[in-house]
């Protein structure tokens, strides 16, 4: 008899965790689970992503002007889900760590459930938003937490080691197979090849992605054949663009906006730039894994199969003179990386993880 799944996030916009989710769904195995999907919000670039035997559902709490009657009708919904999915399922997973309403349909729904927490956020709050992060999303009463990374695992257990013994690193699935063929599509890329072209993807954030970093690099730089793509979108989106034009990188910076897929600019590039402050365990490490493309980070991550720093990619200083110095050599120099890695034997074991914890009653 098959299991029943639930499996609860927010939207499907392009984002490194939507990525993720659509790759867990369509790796596990057909034949043992029926899979319910719960959104807050049923849209998203990646949307039609989802496999069609995906049963795809609506949770969308009350926002209204007049707060005490939109404080009334999310209690009494809360109410009727409580009724309606008390247990209803063998498993539940709360995949959206900020979700209220992941968290709360989660909890409710099965005895058996996850918790998946894909950031580090000791890096992103204080001690004191951090409690309240994870004590309003009641983080000790899940059955297992799933981490990204052992740092992000290492560094929550400090804050709350009751969870010590629930807590699992089980970096995100990905489908080599489409990445690959995504890859090979043929489109219009700006690269010159005597050009040294360096690529950054992800959400324009300063806060986490710490993207002026890489513009003062340019800027300091100022080589005409060392260029910087910049792929995505995001908040801090007009703040970069004004840097360029005050700076006068125009020639140097290019930002390319979002691409639904990004696979052919990886696969051309030279060197992909992770220049985060904070990161669970980044998408794009796996994709650069699978094309087989240099990633230079300035912090390290790892779980317990491959680590930035020690047998994939370069480790380099946050300290900007420094990390200019140990980049051109790399460039000049054209260092190799140390280990090549067998992402598809790795994505394999991380597959039967999961489905080991959705197999515990």
């Amino acid at each position: 008899m098959k299991k029943n799944i639930l499996i609860c996030s927010y939207d499907l916009s392009i984002g490194g965790i939507e990525k993720s989710l659509i790759n867990l769904i369509n790796n596990l195995d057909k034949t043992k689970y029926n899979i319910d999907l719960i959104l807050e919000n049923i849209d998203g670039e990646l949307i039609n992503d989802i496999p069609k035997f995906v049963n795809i559902l609506r949770y969308k709490p009350y926002n209204l002007k007049i707060k005490i009657i939109q404080k009334v009708l999310n209690f009494l919904k809360q109410i009727r889900y409580r009724i309606l999915l008390k247990n209803t399922y063998d498993t539940s997973i709360c995949y959206a760590t900020y979700s209220y309403s992941a968290n709360f349909l989660t909890r409710i729904s099965s005895k058996n459930t996850i918790l998946y927490i894909h950031s580090d956020y000791t890096k992103l709050y204080n001690e004191k938003e951090l409690k309240n992060f994870f004590d309003t999303r009641n983080i000790e009463d899940f059955k297992k937490i799933i981490f990204v990374s052992n740092e992000s695992k290492n560094n929550l257990i400090n804050y709350y080691p009751n969870i010590v013994n629930k807590s699992i690193v089980i970096n995100n699935i990905i489908d080599t197979n489409n990445i690959i063929n995504k890859s090979n599509e043929k489109i219009e890329l700006p690269f010159n090849k005597e050009d040294t072209n360096l690529l950054f993807v992800g959400r324009l954030e300063e806060r986490s992605k710490n993207i002026l970093f890489q513009l003062e690099i340019m800027k300091s730089i100022k080589d005409k054949n060392i260029k910087l793509y910049i792929i995505g979108d995001g908040p801090d989106r007009d703040l970069y663009k004004k840097y360029i034009i005050e700076n006068n990188l125009k020639d140097n910076v290019i930002m390319s906006g979002s691409k639904i897929n990004p696979y052919p600019y990886i696969k051309n590039c030279d060197y992909v730039l992770l220049t985060s402050y904070y990161e669970g365990y980044p998408v794009i490490f796996n994709e650069c894994i699978t094309l087989k493309k240099d990633i230079i980070s300035t912090i390290k991550i790892s779980d317990d199969y491959t680590c930035i720093g020690d047998n994939f990619g370069y480790l380099l200083p946050k300290e900007k003179n420094k990390f200019i110095k140990e980049l051109i050599n790399i460039i000049n120099n054209k260092l190799p990386n140390k280990t090549k890695i067998n992402i598809n034997d790795i994505n394999q074991k991380r597959i039967k993880e999961i489905e080991m914890i959705l197999d515990e009653k």
